[in-house]
């Protein structure tokens, strides 16, 4: 082994080429079943297509280009993301279409998303907002109007016009405006609920229906610039919890060719699916609670190690909190596998482990029960993972789950000296091997664009 910086990695410090068996990578570490990955891009690509709607997933699911180019390869419109350093991270990408669901205000940002050779179609919601874009992308100089879409909430959401009327204020400001040009209606339903009960779904179906109604409003004048421009109005919606409702409340208006009226897309932006989660979404996906023949499968595990049996019945886990982030859900217990000598494979798995990862903290041994089996210490535990947005950004990834010989590419890491528990997702950002964009400000975070620490 060696620590040299010349040398080492947030993955494994050795010179060995890769592949690397599993038993030799510290962890926690997390891993991705390319195949399963593959199996869920072309699942969810299928059913847009034969639902007759586009799709752009929202990229920082991953914040993998790698990714992202397999979903557009698969036939993905374009990809959503959440911030202005995000959009530039898909315009390097090559990234053609980029919503930007959210609004900044810096001059020199929104004149970048201006330039031309990426269509960013980035979202405002009020008069205020529309003046303060308008006003810093005339400062900045921007020779390009930037494409904007209108976004519609409700009551009780989080951004969004609350209503027809001031929706159809902003779209007046957006074509009042000198630097801007009104491109499509946007909206989020899964704002407004998780759940699934027949009462939240009419929240949900009420919501679209108002949607739908916001955007008949506005005629083809009112998009007469964009479409000149050679742009097809988009209207925009669906997480990954609705998007069955979302494509039947909206779906019919997806009009790409203008064969009944001006250039229409109705673009789905779920993005959890791509690795799939092992507890919310696999509960709450339309293929999870419907009679559908589609299912998405989960792609990621964490392996730990077990680094103390202080009781027959207690093991501990050298993983915590921040290896296990989430917003909602948690991880499932997988059981325990044997990794030895070159045979890194998944030992057979006792059903009583199924259990969920309890009592543990920040940097705090997860505590797992023991008693079906002997469980030694440098014996690793796989919990299947669930939704992990601030996980993707800022733990180390190995591509293959079994790790026996397959090919694949480990990279540097982006930052060299840090703790592996710090690693920032393999190109996920900075765009390669060895390079990484501006750190997050916070303490011990090496992600670049994160609006807070998890």
């Amino acid at each position: 082994m060696t620590t040299s910086t010349e040398t080492s990695t947030k993955i494994a410090f050795t010179r060995r080429p890769w592949p690397i068996p599993l038993e030799e990578l510290p962890t926690p570490i997390l891993t991705i079943d390319s195949t399963v990955l593959d199996h869920n891009i072309q699942t969810m690509a299928t059913w847009c297509r034969e639902s007759g709607v586009d799709l752009a997933p929202h990229g920082k699911t991953t914040m993998a280009p790698e990714i992202w180019q397999r979903q557009l390869d698969a036939g993905a419109w374009g990809i959503t993301v959440a911030t202005a350093y995000q959009a530039e991270i898909a315009r390097e990408a090559g990234v053609r279409n980029v919503i930007l669901a959210g609004t900044t205000f810096s001059g020199a940002a929104l004149a970048r998303l201006a330039e031309p050779g990426c269509e960013v179609l980035m979202w405002v919601d009020s008069v205020a907002a529309v003046r303060l874009v308008d006003e810093a992308l005339g400062a900045a100089g921007a020779e390009r109007q930037l494409p904007i879409l209108v976004e519609l909430g409700a009551p009780g959401g989080r951004t969004g016009a609350r209503s027809i009327e001031s929706a159809l204020a902003v779209a007046a400001a957006v074509q009042d405006a000198d630097t801007l040009v009104l491109a499509g209606v946007a909206g989020y339903e899964g704002a407004l609920s998780h759940a699934t009960d027949p009462a939240a779904l009419r929240l949900i179906d009420d919501y679209l229906a108002t949607l739908i109604e916001f955007r008949d409003v506005l005629d083809g004048v009112w998009f007469a610039d964009w479409l000149e421009r050679g742009g097809d109005v988009v209207l925009t919606a669906g997480g990954s919890v609705y998007f069955d409702r979302v494509v039947e409340a909206l779906g019919f208006r997806h009009d790409p060719f203008g064969q009944r009226g001006v250039r229409t897309r109705v673009v789905l932006r779920s993005g959890a699916y791509v690795t799939h989660d092992h507890d919310l979404y696999r509960r709450l996906t339309p293929f999870g609670r419907t009679a559908a023949t589609e299912r998405f499968l989960p792609a990621l595990d964490l392996w730990a190690s077990v680094i103390s049996r202080p009781e027959p019945t207690l093991a501990l886990l050298n993983v915590g909190r921040r290896d296990t982030a989430d917003d909602e859900g948690a991880a499932a217990d997988r059981g325990v596998s044997h990794l030895a000598g070159s045979a890194a494979g998944r030992g057979e798995q006792d059903p009583r482990f199924r259990r969920r990862l309890r009592r543990h903290g920040p940097q705090r041994p997860a505590r797992v029960p023991a008693a079906a089996r002997r469980v030694d210490a440098r014996r690793r535990r796989s919990g299947a993972a669930r939704h992990l947005s601030s996980l993707h950004d800022h733990r180390q990834v190995v591509r293959d789950r079994d790790h026996r010989g397959r090919s694949r590419t480990g990279g540097r890491a982006a930052r060299r000296g840090r703790s592996d528990r710090h690693a920032v997702l393999r190109r996920g950002v900075g765009g390669g091997p060895g390079r990484a964009g501006p750190r997050c400000r916070k303490t011990s975070c090496g992600h670049p664009d994160r609006p807070r620490h998890v």
